[in-house]
């Protein structure tokens, strides 16, 4: 009969050893940009709000996974569930909230207008709620997180199907891979028509910053996504678990990253917003606009240098 601590992988760990330095960096961090927003009221903005959203989120996922690795004297059949269903909140909130400020970035760039955010935050709160919410609720009544006793106490996960947990991998698929893996391509898609609206508008600044936005989802939660796709058509861990536990420690690095980068997003949407107050004042501009606010045919058409270029006539050859 095989092993099956070979099939399974540890969802919580003992405090101790290096795993547990990730988690732990990125919860101080995470702490710290939250204090900030809510100290100088960052939150009351739109953008500040957003900041304080992934990071708020990221502390939630990284400092319940100390809490919950430390309570392994308190884990059982339901407990174990529990505890990673308010975990995965945390988790999937992080990343869709990531991913909403890509969409976010995207309509900025487009209309040039802060203001464009205000009936998208709606959207966003709504769902970045709404979805962890089902998902870490349905997770506790499916075989996702299961409580194993051999040495020690330990929550975990199969990724084999057992006459006695036959739905694990199928869990671990729609509960965890299937949301991740959409949230990653979404990321990557607006991201990337972000980038090459920004590069259209010629914005000043370095313009490779925006290249780590998708890619700290991507980099983070990738390699723990696909490694589990591979162990479960093995249907065995093996000897690959610190592998695993490498993968999940880069996964807890996401809130410290996010941290890092995020910290400096507002500051790219105002150059937007100077990009656009910059072509009404363009002397040039305002200069074409007004001759054309002469002309009956387009005095109420023509009211800024977008209905300008809607509605000016080609020159003639």
């Amino acid at each position: 009969m095989s092993d099956p601590m070979k099939s399974i992988f540890v969802t919580f760990l003992p405090v101790e050893g290096w795993y547990l330095l990730a988690p732990i960096i990125s919860t101080i961090s995470t702490a710290m940009v939250v204090i900030s927003c809510i100290r100088e009221k960052k939150h009351k903005e739109t953008l500040g709000f957003m900041v304080l959203m992934i990071n708020l989120a990221d502390l939630h996922f990284c400092a319940s996974k100390l809490l919950f690795s430390a309570l392994d004297w308190t884990y059982g059949r339901w407990s174990c569930p529990i505890y990673d269903g308010i975990n995965h909140f945390g988790l999937l909130a992080s990343v869709i909230w990531g991913a909403f400020f890509g969409h976010a970035l995207l309509q900025v760039a487009r209309a040039q207008r802060i203001e464009v955010l205000e009936k998208s935050i709606k959207t966003y709160k709504l769902i970045g709620l709404f979805v962890p919410l089902v998902i870490a609720g349905i997770l506790p009544f499916t075989e996702y997180a299961i409580y194993y006793e051999a040495d020690t106490k330990l929550c975990v996960h199969y990724f084999t199907n057992t006459d006695q947990y036959p739905g694990s991998n199928l869990s671990y698929i729609f509960l965890a891979q299937v949301p991740i893996g959409v949230v990653c391509a979404l990321s990557l898609i607006w991201y990337t028509k972000a980038y090459k609206q920004l590069r259209s508008l010629e914005v000043e600044g370095n313009m490779i910053t925006l290249i780590f936005y998708p890619a700290i989802i991507i980099v983070c939660w990738a390699p723990i996504l696909v490694s589990g796709l591979f162990f479960m058509s093995l249907g065995t861990v093996g000897d690959h678990k610190r592998l695993l536990s490498a993968f999940e420690a880069v996964g807890q690095l996401q809130g410290f990253l996010d941290a890092v980068i995020y910290g400096g997003g507002p500051k790219l949407f105002k150059k937007l917003c100077h990009c656009r107050k910059r072509n009404r004042k363009d002397p040039a501009t305002q200069a074409l606009v007004a001759s054309y606010r002469e002309d009956d045919s387009f005095k109420h058409e023509v009211s800024s240098l977008d209905d300008f270029k809607e509605n000016a006539p080609l020159p003639e050859n």
